[in-house]
């Protein structure tokens, strides 16, 4: 693949957290290469780590414009939209990952909490599942099944989910909140 060592050394600034050096360092191989799909996809996943949503809208498309069976990208364009407040986007994008990689726990996650976000409390908790079955060292989607539960009127299974969520991050404290919410309430 043409400029591969140009992106792998930018996917390692990028994993560092260098996010100015990742950008300049994608944004290089996009002034030689402007359809370069992996180039504009993680260009925008920076702009999105730097709060610039739309920006990053904008490349995270244009990379599918070039290469939509990346389900990676699916799910980076799922997650910029959820961040604008795009929820019915962000499912079609969630929707459009879990097609080209059945088993993505990170598609599925994300598709779960926005249908939780609509409503959707079964459909939120089979994605949950769905996803804790490929990963289930995910305290966020333990607490996403637990409001799902919780939503579908299963206090004790949704303080399991909880607790689970809760003893894989102790510091979170809106799980360990959760918790304590939810005993009280099956108490």
């Amino acid at each position: 693949m043409k400029y591969a060592a140009e992106l792998d050394r930018a996917l390692a600034v990028h994993r560092q957290g260098k996010l100015r050096e990742a950008f300049l360092r994608y944004d290089a191989i996009l002034k030689a290469a402007p359809r370069h799909a992996l180039a504009l996809h993680y260009s925008g996943v920076v702009l999105h780590q730097a709060g610039q949503h739309a920006a990053a809208a904008e490349r995270i498309r244009a990379a599918l414009d070039v290469d939509s069976s990346d389900p990676e990208a699916w799910i980076s364009l799922g997650r910029v939209l959820d961040a604008l407040g795009r929820t019915e986007p962000a499912v079609t994008a969630w929707k459009e990952a879990l097609r080209r990689a059945p088993d993505s726990a990170d598609a599925a996650a994300g598709l779960s909490a926005a249908l939780l976000a609509r409503g959707q409390a079964v459909e939120a908790e089979a994605l949950a599942r769905r996803a804790l079955a490929s990963d289930a060292q995910r305290p966020r989607v333990w607490h996403i099944l637990a409001l799902a539960l919780e939503r579908q009127d299963r206090p004790r299974e949704a303080l399991d989910a909880a607790q689970r969520a809760a003893q894989l991050s102790p510091a979170e404290t809106a799980y360990s909140a959760q918790v304590a919410r939810l005993a009280a309430a099956t108490v």
